[in-house]
């Protein structure tokens, strides 16, 4: 039976560990795309209010009188009746939540490379606000 053997000289076992752990710290640079992993609908009241997907949730804060100020980020997807927005970053805040009708107030701020669909049209910023009613945009 024979057995290989190989042995390493100090030296070259550290520049060995040296090379793998550049290789490891470079590998760990290269950005990857990843697809919106987690999604919320019906966050804000009813569930044909808005659809959001995000990889990221920073912060949701929600307060006794029902306002409530969502920031997600990373590649993120908000679609609402007429429109869609993906952006690197959005908040989106509201005053409260009519049962009947939804959303009160509801104010988007998207940030980064932001791209706005409404209809045909397609916008493209650094920064857009919206405030959005039952019927689509109203206006930024």
């Amino acid at each position: 039976m024979r057995f290989l053997i190989i042995h390493f000289h100090a030296y070259r076992g550290a520049l060995l560990l040296v090379w793998m752990l550049g290789f490891l710290a470079v590998a760990s640079l290269i950005p990857t795309t990843v697809e919106a992993q987690d999604s919320v609908r019906g966050l804000f009241g009813t569930d044909e209010d808005f659809s959001l997907f995000y990889d990221r949730l920073e912060v949701d804060i929600s307060s006794e009188n029902g306002a409530r100020s969502l920031v997600v980020l990373g590649n993120v997807l908000l679609e609402g009746e007429g429109f869609s927005l993906r952006a690197d970053a959005i908040g989106v805040f509201i005053d409260g939540v009519d049962p009947d009708s939804g959303p009160i107030h509801p104010r988007v701020l998207a940030l980064g490379e932001v791209i706005l669909n409404r209809g045909d049209q397609s916008f493209r910023a650094e920064t857009i606000f919206l405030e959005v009613d039952y019927k689509g945009i109203r206006g930024f």
